[in-house]
């Protein structure tokens, strides 16, 4: 009995760490989008503070 569930704690953790990895590309994403978004903007308005903003948002990804 103790055979057949020994490895189930292997299986567990790999399973985290691409259900984890997968989260990390979506939130990557969704940050370089929003990075994109906020420069464009700054940009078209002539607004530094945006793109600093955006810029920074950027570096703290």
């Amino acid at each position: 009995m103790d055979d057949c569930c020994s490895r189930k704690s292997e299986t567990l953790n790999l399973l985290a760490q691409g259900e984890q990895r997968r989260v990390l590309v979506i939130v990557m994403i969704v940050n370089i989008a929003m990075f994109m978004a906020e420069f464009g903007a700054g940009v078209v308005a002539q607004s530094s503070a945006l793109m600093a903003d955006s810029m920074d948002m950027l570096g703290d990804a």
